[in-house]
């Protein structure tokens, strides 16, 4: 792994069981999924409902194990492998930060749930500052683009399990979003 990279995702697949006993179907959550996290980076997760967001999230945290794939973390000064970890929402962060704890990626769900929320959105603001401060990243999973992409290097679109374009580190330019935004708004 690259030393400019904290995370690095390849291949990554997981299947779900869904149903009632005896009427059951196999959903695919993240299918041959490829992502790579660099130190000071903030990267947004963007997709519908059952993109897969909070699955992939989950992973890199190390609480789901997958199917088949490999996460790999970068070592660290101080420990053995990276320190993600996972918030639900933008208030989980917001007492997470207050606690002073130490981490070097914080994968953040559902922060598009800072919409009307000042506490919120300053959490989310803090611990970007934080992490492009410190060599760290952020991963930020929401269904609305346009809450993340201010604050976002990068912005990977989920579709089904899969990253839309395809390959490693595709990703829609956050100048792109921001601009698509501003012309959608006049």
């Amino acid at each position: 792994m690259s030393s400019a990279l904290l995370i690095s995702v390849r291949a990554l697949n997981k299947t779900f069981e869904v149903g009632l006993r005896g009427c059951t179907a196999r959903a695919r959550a993240l299918v041959d999924l490829q992502l790579d996290i660099a130190r000071r980076e903030i990267v947004a997760i963007v997709g519908n409902a059952g993109a897969g967001k909070t699955t992939l999230l989950r992973s890199i945290a190390g609480l789901l194990a997958c199917d088949s794939g490999i996460i790999e973390r970068a070592r660290t000064a101080q420990h053995d492998a990276v320190r993600v970890v996972y918030l639900q929402d933008p208030v989980e962060l917001s007492r997470f930060l207050a606690g002073g704890d130490s981490w070097d990626v914080a994968a953040v769900d559902n922060a598009d749930a800072v919409l009307g929320d000042v506490s919120g959105s300053f959490a989310i603001l803090a611990a970007a500052r934080h992490a492009r401060s410190v060599g760290g990243a952020m991963i930020l999973a929401s269904r609305d683009e346009r809450t993340v992409a201010s604050i976002a290097d990068r912005l990977i679109v989920l579709e089904r399990g899969r990253v839309r374009d395809g390959g490693c580190g595709a990703s829609t330019p956050v100048s792109r979003v921001a601009e698509a935004a501003s012309r959608s708004s006049r």
